[in-house]
């Protein structure tokens, strides 16, 4: 009886592995509510998924060109700004245009707004 219950658990536990999304681990700090490192679901990989688990923008984000990518590629990291409006993007949400893709291991910064 023993066996039999160990072999069917070897035999169910890699199918409930498989059912397990599928994490990527990134990086936001700057203007949110709470920054910090988070493991996103990767067909969730996007800034909108990312501003809202880290508690949504705070009201010193900067508006309109407020978004700055770090990116590790070949050993080293690239810097992309963008001019999006975070505050547009948490309005028109995950289908907006300002919705930028990002990977696994990306780092974001969202800078504040001066003035």
């Amino acid at each position: 009886m023993i066996r039999l219950f160990l072999l069917l658990l070897l035999l169910i536990q890699p199918a409930l592995r498989a059912e397990e999304p599928a994490l990527a681990s990134v990086k936001i700090y700057g203007q949110v509510e709470a920054p910090g490192a988070y493991e996103i679901k990767k067909d969730e990989l996007n800034l909108f998924s990312l501003i809202i688990k880290a508690g949504g923008p705070t009201q010193a984000a900067r508006w309109g060109q407020g978004v700055q990518l770090l990116r590790t590629k070949d050993g080293k990291i690239e810097k992309k700004y963008y001019k999006i409006d975070v505050f547009k993007l948490m309005k028109e949400g995950k289908e907006s245009d300002l919705n930028l893709q990002i990977h696994d291991g990306d780092g974001v910064f969202i800078m504040e707004r001066v003035l």
